[in-house]
């Protein structure tokens, strides 16, 4: 696999972090509608799908085999890596994910978003920064 690659699948990445960086940056979580919160989690959920995608990606350019689920990827990453990845927040950001079939409940739906914009916000923008500083 080319370096050329992960490269490509970081400005998917960056694309879906600057979104949710928009309104982390922009909004305060009380001041969301319920419809503006639907599209943080979206947003959440198109993320740390990209956020798996290029570990994997970069691993496999880096020679390490490719395949496995994203909890194999995070883990797989951070054992292999300078970059200190939090791989039990990663995990705990992938548990968080399952809530998202649940969001028809209005108190999940206001737990899932508070958690994407104090916890897992963070954790993008640094996977985000190391990713930038590799370019």
């Amino acid at each position: 696999m080319s370096n050329f690659i992960w490269k490509q699948r970081f400005e998917n990445f960056e694309k879906a972090y600057l979104l949710l960086d928009e309104v982390v940056t922009s909004y305060q979580t009380a001041k969301l509608s319920s419809l503006e919160k639907s599209g943080v989690v979206k947003r959440f959920d198109i993320l740390i799908e990209q956020s798996w995608k290029i570990l994997q990606d970069y691993m496999a350019d880096q020679g390490y085999p490719e395949g496995g689920t994203a909890r194999q990827a995070i883990r797989r990453y951070r054992f292999r890596h300078e970059f200190a990845l939090d791989s039990d927040a990663w995990v705990n950001a992938l548990e968080q994910r399952d809530l998202i079939e649940q969001t028809y409940d209005e108190d999940i739906l206001n737990k899932l978003t508070d958690y994407i914009i104090n916890c897992f916000y963070f954790l993008a923008h640094d996977l985000y920064h190391n990713f930038k500083d590799k370019l």
